[in-house]
């Protein structure tokens, strides 16, 4: 049993099954590994506590790259939203897109629309 459990830690801890199997073998497998020795156990219970430790290190880190990620968004968005209004605005005080259209609206001949609408 010893030989089995320590398989099937190994095959985990290498990702080639997944907890639910682990778990599934473990409940499986439940009578024989109580036999086990008393040290057994507690080095099988030592090696899970660490790995899940060190998946809570992992999740926690994963998730302060997601909230960097989301910042560097956020400040992205409203850099290019300023950089869109100041561009507008600076068009419109030098006379181009402003102008333009308050002198004499929209620059569509006759022609052009019932080219469009035919």
């Amino acid at each position: 049993m010893r030989l089995k459990l320590a398989q099937a830690i190994k095959a985990y801890n290498d990702n080639d099954i997944t907890l639910s199997d682990l778990k599934a073998f473990l409940r499986e497998h439940r009578d024989e590994i109580d036999q086990l020795p008393q040290t057994d156990l507690k080095l099988v219970a030592d090696w899970m506590n660490a790995r899940s430790d060190r998946l809570d290190g992992e999740n926690r880190a994963e998730r302060a790259n997601l909230e960097n990620i989301r910042i560097l968004t956020d400040a992205w968005a409203d850099a290019h939203g300023k950089g869109v209004t100041e561009g507008l605005e600076r068009a419109i005080r030098l006379g181009g897109l402003g102008a333009t259209a308050s002198r004499s609206g929209p620059h569509f001949s006759d022609r052009a629309i019932s080219y469009h609408l035919t």
